[in-house]
């Protein structure tokens, strides 16, 4: 591993990850209540949101339980997962579906087949990653909403930023494209990584590792986590060249 790739976390770690994040977003919800809206999930509120996660992670514990090979179909996902409770009701449905995925991830199997979307190690181990930084964004989410502190560790932060530069953008059936080509590089101050996005109406690529780039932002991980996943203004990270990528870069990545 090169010192510009980040050190993946271990399965341990990310199914910590999912729980203690799940955690946190039912126990902000129960606190700030369910009826406040979600700027950064136009659409939601709180529990709109809480439910709209939660059917996600039920979604994901039936690919994991019955080793699908194939996505659930619609109509199989609408009865076994269901409509999310409405009201106050939606958070203990919520921490019961969150308990029963973490459990899932902990007893798949590694040499575990399942379908996935996104390139992985191994599916195990896509699931796991994908479901850790699924709950992750939707807590700052949360904590935005609110008015509260966000804080994501360190390693964390740049696994997610290595996902969403590694994995997401780049595929060429769902990647974003960009309506001129520009490079844009990424240099986090709290974690040994680097990444080097070439954006252009053809999609985008990413390497690992530093060069020549039209635009430059640095700062905490964390920061530069939320403001790729535009869950927070460009303010809050260091940007040196042109920021007209960072407009760019916005108005095209919508995950």
């Amino acid at each position: 591993m090169s010192a510009d790739e980040p050190t993946r976390l271990s399965d341990d770690e990310y199914v910590e990850a999912v729980r203690s994040e799940g955690g946190r977003i039912a126990d902000l919800a129960e606190r700030s209540g369910l009826s406040t809206p979600v700027p950064t999930c136009p659409g939601f509120d709180i529990a709109g949101l809480v439910g709209h996660l939660g059917r996600i992670q039920r979604w994901a514990t039936i690919m994991i339980a019955d080793g699908r090979t194939t996505p659930v179909g619609s109509e199989e996902r609408r009865r076994r997962v269901g409509a999310s409770p409405k009201g106050p009701e939606v958070l203990p449905w919520f921490r019961e579906g969150l308990a029963r995925l973490v459990d899932t991830l902990h007893a798949a199997p590694l040499d575990l087949e399942v379908w996935s979307f996104l390139p992985a190690p191994t599916p195990r181990g896509f699931w796991i990653r994908r479901m850790a930084h699924e709950v992750l964004i939707h807590r700052a989410d949360v904590e935005l909403a609110v008015g509260a502190p966000i804080v994501i560790e360190p390693r964390l932060a740049a696994d997610g930023i290595d996902e969403l530069l590694t994995a997401w953008v780049v595929d060429p059936a769902t990647g974003p494209h960009f309506e001129r080509a520009a490079t844009l590089l990424v240099q986090p101050d709290d974690a040994d990584a680097r990444w080097l996005a070439s954006l252009g109406p053809d999609g985008a690529r990413t390497s690992r590792g530093v060069g020549a780039a039209d635009c430059t932002i640095s700062g905490p991980a964390g920061a530069l986590d939320l403001m790729l996943w535009n869950r927070r203004a460009p303010g809050m990270v260091d940007i040196s060249g042109d920021a007209a990528v960072i407009d760019a870069w916005a108005a095209a990545v919508r995950i």
